[in-house]
Formats: C-alpha cells, sequence, structure tokens
C-alpha cells in the first residue's frame, strides 16, 4: 500500500494522462485494464473517483449501460452523485424488476448498505462489469440538502469519461429481500 502522499502522486500522473487525452479531443473510457495501473499501488477504483470529487468537483452518474453519446434522461432529470461508492453502486445493481434502498447521508452512524427489494414473482441483476460517467458539477442542484445527490434539470448531457467498473468495486454489506 502507497503512503498517502505517494497515493496522491500516482492519482494526479493518472489524471493528468487522462486529461491530455481528453484535451486531444478524444471521448476518454477508462477500462479496467487502465485502472490495473492504480490497483497494483492498491488504490481502489472509489478511491481514484473520491479523489476526482474533492480536487476536481466532479459529480458521478452511475449506470449498468455503456453509453456512447450523452446521456439521457427519464423526466427530465439526470441524477450523479458527489460519492463514487453511490456510482459504482449504481453501475452494477439495476433498479430493473427491484427497489434499491440506501440512505441518502453517509456517515459512521448511517454507513453505506443496500437493501434490493424484490417484488415476489420478480428477479433482479447485478452485473459483473458496469460504467461511472464523470460530469462537470454544473447547475446541479444537491438534493436533499447536504446529501450524495445531485439533480439537473435536463434532457441531455455530455460526460467527460467513463470509468468501467467491476463487481469487486463495490465493498459494501448487500442485503436481497423478499423475490422467489
Amino acid at each position: 500500500m502507497s503512503t498517502f502522499n505517494q497515493q496522491n502522486s500516482l492519482l494526479e500522473e493518472f489524471y493528468g494522462e487522462l486529461v491530455q487525452r481528453y484535451k486531444d479531443g478524444e471521448k476518454i473510457f477508462v477500462s479496467l485494464r487502465d485502472l490495473s495501473k492504480l490497483k497494483e499501488e492498491g488504490i481502489r477504483t472509489e478511491t481514484f473517483l473520491d479523489y476526482l470529487s474533492r480536487t476536481q468537483s466532479l459529480l458521478f452518474h452511475g449506470s449498468i449501460f455503456h453509453i456512447e453519446g450523452m446521456l439521457k434522461s427519464r423526466g427530465g432529470l439526470i441524477y450523479a452523485s458527489n460519492r463514487a461508492a453511490i456510482a459504482i453502486m449504481r453501475s452494477l445493481y439495476s433498479n430493473i424488476g427491484a427497489k434499491l434502498r440506501y440512505p441518502y447521508f453517509i456517515d459512521e452512524n448511517s454507513p453505506l448498505e443496500l437493501e434490493i427489494v424484490v417484488p415476489k414473482g420478480e428477479t433482479y441483476e447485478i452485473k459483473e462489469r458496469g460504467f461511472v460517467y464523470l460530469l462537470k458539477n454544473d447547475r446541479f442542484k444537491n438534493t436533499p440538502k447536504g446529501s450524495w445527490q445531485f439533480i439537473k434539470e435536463t434532457d441531455s448531457l455530455d460526460y467527460l469519461f467513463a470509468i468501467e467498473t467491476e463487481k469487486a468495486d463495490f465493498s459494501y454489506p448487500v442485503k436481497v429481500v423478499g423475490g422467489r
């Protein structure tokens, strides 16, 4: 495991490489293979994304779908998070056929725990791989205030980078209720 300063240096270097690719006009997709450079140094995807939230004020949108163009809203709203764990969770756990329950406010008194509520006769899906889209925090509204959730009224939104995630990136408790 790297020291804090070594870790920050590696994160800065890795992000700098991404920014350079972006400046060259390329739509950036960061694969699991790309992330292996960080993981080999003991730096998790969540740590990298939280670093970007903290240092670049970026927000995250997690999806089970690989989106080539713009993010499209449902009902005129795009949802995002300033917490990497939430976006990683949403990139792997689908709410199709199930209701995902987790706290808006995460701290030592209210840790992140995912509860998947599956109605009788329904099934739910956990993806092996998903995608977190990095967004500029431009005209997003934090609601409820002080939570991890940010909402923007728009029909579509471009993203800066797409980060591939894998099931091992979400390390929080998951409980399944119902189903069958």
